[in-house]
């Protein structure tokens, strides 16, 4: 980048932008710079002339965006949210890095279709998914819909699809914005466990500011439309009344003494609660800027009035949502604390205070080296490496607290990242997993046992899924068709016992399949060609939301199969 001097000798017009360093404050600043050559009659540059904006702001503001913008995709990624914009004329379809994650893709492999979005929708599923969202495309209203897609590895995943009109100023729908969710684990989890599902929203409100021009004589000059809109007047009823006209007696007085002070030569700023014409109070906060003209004189002010209703009552919002997060924070059943660079405590939650012994409020400040021992530092110490360096870990340890005794426990260390990737702390997430832990091991026992008692029963006994797939058989499928029980397990049931005895078995396996217990006597085909008499009973595995989940499957063979020379060797599963 050239240097304002090597630009300052330059024959052509020119912008740029670089810092400087105040004088009397030190403080860094952004600047502008826009100049133009002044050329002598001998067409040599004679002089330079132009301006110089501070837009220090600007650059702050467009930072703070991009900062913004990477959260997002932050927040996206691990609520595992994507964003999609469909263009209603084009046709378009827009995706976010996370929706192409969802499905298994990278961005380079979507071609930017609402017909490429539905080949990754389920079969089942895609003749509603279409029907639905062209219904909905011209249409003033939000919609959502969960759907199955098929992910590009062949995994079938539940997706929530919610989305809104985007309208233009002239209120025409222009297109469509939504989001797109995995909510599988969601879906999966909805027979065990009712998951309470936080959604953070971030509201921003484009609040309006209301712009004028006040002479001398108090008189408005120049009024833009959000005044028009405050006052419920035409701007050109406006221009020329005096704030006296315009302004009700109280608030004409209470506006004088700041107008006073900007034509005096002084900036000013007020806030004040005013009811207006539509009867709605609002909270203002007035800026009165004197016009200092190029005499040195007061030509007027300018009056920049922005509604800070809504940012008072986010505030409020703020601080009791603030109230309300620790409340819940004190009460879930996990230990929640941050800590710094340093391994400080910055906030610790009652449940991880309770275990320790001590009072939350004590907590920040401390060390993590005052709380754990030099034992458990050691074992948390490649854990807390890699979080510090920016990876999102998790990890099960046993531990053991002053109050609660031995505990497992399953921790997760998540980075706080900014915009740089820079690493200011990690968030800790504990959560007790004793108990699962014992179930997990006493589940363990009871398979050990039911699968040594079902390989010795001179029965056929297996459970079959909804898509017809073995999920459990016993020893006798090893016997009968020579493959392992732990090979048998995801394959079909008609690959296993061939076609034409899943064509025998099949009306009674969707019997069960449709919640009906069926016991009957069949003749059965064995590989030698002969015939048996076989007794199958279908027993189906009803949820607590009555679904069937799978069916039980019982089968034995109930005469000696003529030329056969093992009576086991081709039951059926």
């Amino acid at each position: 980048m050239a240097t304002v001097e090597q630009n300052a000798c330059l024959r052509e017009p020119y912008e740029q932008e670089y810092r400087i360093r105040r004088g009397d404050t030190g403080e860094i600043r952004h600047i502008f710079q826009q100049s133009d050559p002044v050329f002598g009659p001998d067409n040599t540059v004679i002089a330079r002339r132009g301006f110089l904006q501070d837009i220090t702001e600007r650059r702050l503001a467009e930072d703070a965006l991009k900062a913004r913008e990477a959260e997002l995709a932050l927040a996206q990624h691990i609520a595992r949210i994507g964003s999609w914009y469909r263009d209603v004329s084009s046709g378009q379809l827009t995706v976010s890095d996370e929706v192409c994650r969802i499905f298994g893709i990278s961005p380079d492999e979507f071609d930017n279709t609402f017909g490429d979005y539905l080949n990754y929708v389920h079969e089942d599923d895609r003749a509603i998914v279409r029907e639905q969202s062209e219904a909905i495309r011209d249409r003033d209203e939000i919609f959502e819909m969960e759907h199955r897609i098929v992910r590009a590895d062949g995994v079938i995943r539940y997706v929530l699809d919610r989305n809104e009109p985007v309208i233009n100023a002239f209120g025409e729908i222009i297109g469509r914005r939504g989001i797109i969710q995995d909510i599988t684990d969601r879906r999966a989890a909805e027979d065990a466990l009712r998951v309470s599902q936080r959604q953070l929203q971030v509201i921003t409100d484009n609040v309006p500011a209301m712009i004028s021009y006040i002479d001398t004589d108090l008189r408005y000059r120049s009024v833009n439309k959000t005044y028009e809109d405050f006052y419920q007047l035409p701007r050109e009823t406006i221009i020329g009344m005096s704030i006296h006209d315009l302004l009700t007696a109280d608030v004409a007085s209470e506006a004088t003494r700041p107008l006073q002070i900007a034509l005096a030569g002084t900036p000013t700023n007020t806030d004040v609660t005013r009811t207006y014409p539509d009867g709605q109070t609002r909270d203002m906060s007035f800026s009165f800027i004197p016009d200092r003209q190029g005499d040195g004189k007061i030509g007027g002010v300018f009056l920049l009035g922005v509604d800070i209703t809504e940012r008072k009552a986010a505030e409020n919002a703020l601080r009791t949502s603030q109230s309300e997060m620790r409340t819940v924070l004190d009460n879930v059943a996990a230990t929640i604390a941050y800590l710094d660079t340093d391994l400080r405590y910055r906030f610790v939650n009652q449940a991880l205070a309770t275990m320790l012994g001590l009072m939350a409020e004590d907590m920040p400040g401390m060390s993590l080296h005052d709380i754990a021992s030099e034992q458990l530092f050691e074992q948390l110490r490649p854990w807390l490496e890699r979080a510090m360096a920016g990876e999102q870990v998790a990890f099960d340890i046993e531990r053991t607290y002053p109050v609660g005794g031995t505990r497992d426990m399953n921790f997760s260390f998540v980075p706080d990242l900014d915009a740089a990737n820079t690493v200011h702390g990690i968030y800790i997430l504990g959560t007790d997993i004793t108990r699962r832990k014992t179930a997990e091991e006493k589940m363990r026992t009871s398979e050990t046992r039911l699968r040594l008692i079902t390989d010795n029963l001179p029965v056929f006994i297996s459970y079959i899924d909804p898509n017809l797939r073995y999920r459990f058989v016993n020893q006798q499928y090893e016997t009968a068709y020579g493959r392992s029980p732990e090979d048998i397990i995801g394959m079909r049931v008609k690959d296993v016992i061939g076609a034409e005895r899943f064509s025998l078995a099949e009306p009674d396996l969707r019997r069960g399949l449709a919640g009906e217990h069926v016991k009957v006597e069949v003749p059965w085909p064995f590989h030698d060609n002969s015939q048996g008499q076989l007794l199958r009973t279908v027993v189906p595995d009803i949820g607590a939301d009555g679904e069937v989940l799978g069916i039980f499957v019982l089968a034995q063979e109930l005469e000696q199969r003529d030329g056969a020379n093992e009576a086991a060797d081709d039951q059926d599963g």
